[in-house]
């Protein structure tokens, strides 16, 4: 072969690989790894041609496809940290539709679906998709159960059926007890007196079963029925149905409560330390502590050795040490409280709680320490909280506090960064170095982390691997790759573990693909950071908590009210 043969053909190859390479794909999958390369799609498989050979992957695999973004140089896959490797707390299904609370999560499932399309037709389809949930999104309908979903104008009208059956039933039942409390002056009441009695608490409970199945969203319904069950007696349907609850919503102190409570009454009390242990660290007060207390005493003695007893036992050990009361309160006795998000609530034992809501969202995202006391989070993420939780080790989740105010860029132009700080009682955090914005190079790697924002859609976290770009702006960047639609505020860092920045939140609903990927990058939250360094946590008499880790995972309960 003649010398300038060879030569065009080494130039029409190099041509070939970097035309291939800059037009990759990148494949994102369910188990946080990404991977790099040309994709062709057939019967049910999604396969990609990389520089290694070809990888065959079920397209239940992938979560996300980003078409072509992919400079030359082959992106490798970031493996997840351990602090974000831990087990959700109760078994967590995969998203479906159906399962759905509100329409955001839908919409952000369909934005990546487009994104992955196989063919302008099934892509058309899920753009009409698409525009009818964003417009349920506007019209603010909710899912309440078998499919049907309703706007606020329902809720309101269902709540004032709640709230009138529970007085009724209230009334009815405290003329029983009238009845049944009424002075004997020497005789047994009369057939009459009794049949009245039992008549009106048998009109009452079922006015309190109604109320229960009159509530709109379905998941304060199960709590609802639940709490009317255990009013009732009927422990093994209220576990049952807070059961339900809790594998939903983890989160919420209430629920593991109730599902504690009811186990008790079953005798069951070693297997109700785990959700009333759970009650304790989510709303740490009299009631959890009575509850877990109990539990613990009555407890059989082979069972004081198992990992769920020696839990409780730290538990109440911290609570003490903290400083807290330890007083002891009974179901149905003054200070017994159902621990409700936002407000607890007086129990009782003839009536039903009056809840100061329609319905709970639970939100989620990854935070960082950068002071000793503070964690840096998505700003989205706390500022409309009522709860607000971080997840410090695999079986220990505290309440955090967010820090008041907001801090202006520090750059003074543009837009203030969608960040805020979270404070934790009695912990001590290591803080990230954070790099210098002057640092940072075009071509530099880095790596991401993403979390669903919506708890509903995974509690899986993501790691990504990129390059820094050189932005539109002079010192500005951008990455050459981002979050998925639907993914909360994710923390860059170089690969020497330094904080590079935060990319923001891709959640808006109504934006292409849920938003831009703006690279916030430290001297943007230099106030911030300053901020960071000089706040300090909410005093403990118990001594600090030294806790390891780059990345913190927080939770977030937010109570919504129609219209």
């Amino acid at each position: 072969m003649k010398p300038d043969l060879i030569k065009l053909l080494a130039v029409l190859a190099l041509v070939m690989f970097t035309v291939g390479t800059a037009l990759a794909d990148t494949v994102y999958l369910a188990d946080g790894r990404s991977i790099d390369g040309k994709v062709t799609r057939s019967d049910g498989k999604v396969s990609v041609e990389t520089s290694t050979g070809i990888k065959i992957f079920d397209k239940k695999q992938v979560l996300y496809i980003a078409k072509g973004k992919t400079k030359s140089r082959r992106i490798k896959t970031s493996p997840l940290p351990a602090e974000l490797l831990l087990s959700p707390l109760v078994p967590q299904k995969p998203f479906a539709i159906e399962r759905a609370s509100r329409p955001e999560p839908i919409i952000f499932y369909l934005m990546r679906k487009i994104a992955s399309a196989p063919s302008s037709q099934t892509s058309a389809n899920l753009k009409s998709q698409l525009k009818r949930w964003r417009i349920a999104a506007h019209d603010k309908k909710r899912n309440v159960g078998r499919g049907r979903w309703t706007p606020p104008e329902q809720f309101l009208r269902r709540r004032h059926i709640f709230q009138q059956r529970v007085e009724e039933a209230t009334e009815l039942l405290k003329e029983a007890k009238k009845i049944k409390d009424k002075p004997k002056k020497g005789r047994s009441k009369s057939v009459t007196e009794y049949r009245k009695q039992l008549k009106l608490e048998s009109q009452g409970w079922k006015n309190i079963s109604e109320a229960a199945g009159s509530w709109h969203d379905l998941q304060g319904r199960m709590f609802l029925k639940a709490a009317a069950s255990f009013n009732t007696g009927d422990f093994a349907k209220a576990d049952s149905l807070v059961n339900q609850c809790v594998k939903l919503s983890p989160y919420v102190a209430v629920f593991s409560q109730l599902h504690g409570m009811a186990l008790m009454e079953l005798n069951r009390h070693s297997d109700a330390l785990i959700p009333l242990n759970r009650a304790m660290q989510l709303n740490p007060s009299d009631t959890a502590y009575s509850l877990l207390t109990t539990a613990m005493k009555k407890t059989a003695g082979s069972r004081t050795e198992s990992s769920a007893f020696l839990i409780a036992a730290r538990t109440i050990r911290d609570y003490k040490a903290a400083g807290s009361r330890t007083r002891q309160v009974a179901f149905g006795a003054k200070g017994f409280q159902w621990l409700i998000p936002g407000k607890a609530l007086k129990a009782e034992t003839d009536s039903l709680p009056i809840l100061p809501y329609d319905r709970l969202d639970f939100n989620q995202g990854i935070a960082v320490p950068v002071g000793p006391s503070t964690l840096l989070v998505d700003d989205n993420l706390i500022k409309d909280a009522t709860e607000i939780y971080v997840r410090i080790n695999g079986d220990t989740v505290v309440p955090a506090t967010a820090v008041k105010g907001r801090t202006r860029n520090s750059k003074k132009t543009g837009p203030p960064p969608p960040l805020a700080l979270l404070t934790v009682k009695g912990c001590v955090f290591t803080p990230l170095d954070v790099a210098a914005t002057d640092s940072l190079q075009a071509k530099m790697p880095v790596n991401g982390y993403g979390l669903n924002y919506w708890f509903e859609m995974g509690v899986k976290a993501r790691a990504f691997s990129a390059n820094l770009t050189p932005g539109e702006q002079e010192n500005t960047f951008k990455l050459t790759a981002g979050l998925a639609p639907g993914e909360a505020s994710g923390p860059i860092l170089n690969d020497d573990g330094q904080l590079v920045g935060f990319l923001a939140g891709k959640t808006d609903p109504t934006a292409e693909m849920g938003g831009t990927d703006r690279l916030i990058l430290s001297d943007e939250m230099e106030g911030l950071i300053k901020r960071a360094q000089r706040t300090k946590g909410k005093s403990s008499k118990a001594p600090p908590r030294q806790v390891p880790g780059k990345f913190f995972v927080v939770h977030a309960i937010s109570t919504e009210t129609l219209p």
